[in-house]
């Protein structure tokens, strides 16, 4: 299902960008697993090592991380584009401190051990 992606930027200058794609296997469902992630109790506790996430709706969420230097990073993400137990691809909104864009895709796993889950993340270096 496609959304309107009004103020959406994502990442502009993609030659600068950084990119990040990780696998893994989780022994659950993938719908259950895509319920879980859009969930707005679980992605706050999913993040909390690095980020602090509050869920502004069903598609939109802020964000702040902190680095080393105890800096802060804001930006929003919008959910673009959610294919039930298959994919949710989202974009950073205008002004992002971390301009970023992503996908997590989800497959059955070999041997039904549940659901292999690819988070993909590619996000330009700070604007500041």
């Amino acid at each position: 299902m496609q959304h309107a992606q009004l103020n959406v930027e994502g990442v502009k200058n993609k030659s600068k960008a950084v990119e990040v794609n990780r696998w893994i296997t989780i022994g659950k469902p993938a719908l259950e697993l895509q319920r879980l992630w859009c969930d707005p109790h679980t992605l706050p506790l999913i993040m909390s090592h690095f980020a602090k996430v509050d869920i502004l709706n069903e598609r939109e969420s802020s964000w702040m991380v902190e680095d080393m230097l105890s800096q802060k990073w804001y930006w929003q993400n919008r959910i673009t584009e959610l294919q039930p137990g298959i994919a949710i691809y989202w974009q950073s909104l205008q002004g992002a401190d971390l301009p970023n864009e992503g996908s997590l895709l989800f497959r059955e796993a070999p041997a039904a051990k549940g659901t292999e889950l690819s988070l993909r993340v590619i996000f330009e270096p700070p604007r500041r």
